[in-house]
């Protein structure tokens, strides 16, 4: 199938917004549209095949890590940990890196 892409945007509250008003698509995670859904304001369906993508915490391994850059290194851990465990990132899995193995 053969898409006709017009726009490109990078922010979920634009998609949401423009999709809301009627003016196309969006292929986009289900928990980004959650609330929407939940209201009864938008509907989604999986894409068949599924779509996959594998989403990496790069940090830099030529210094050690600022106190605010390891709170928000905590933070982001934290936050994937709860949306894989809760069920709301429908289909994702975490996969234990060997730095978080070690504690690293």
């Amino acid at each position: 199938m053969a898409l006709h892409t017009v726009i490109d945007i990078d922010a979920y509250p634009a998609i949401k917004a423009l999709v809301m008003k009627g003016l196309g698509y969006a292929i986009l995670p289900a928990h980004a549209l959650q609330r929407e859904i939940d209201a009864g304001d938008a509907s989604c369906w999986a894409l068949e095949p599924a779509l996959s993508r594998t989403v990496h915490l790069v940090l830099p391994t030529n210094r050690p890590l600022s106190a605010a850059a390891r709170a928000v290194e905590d933070l982001c851990r934290l936050t994937l940990r709860d949306l894989v465990r809760s069920g709301v990132w429908h289909g994702a899995q975490m996969r234990i890196s060997v730095e978080d193995k070690r504690g690293g």
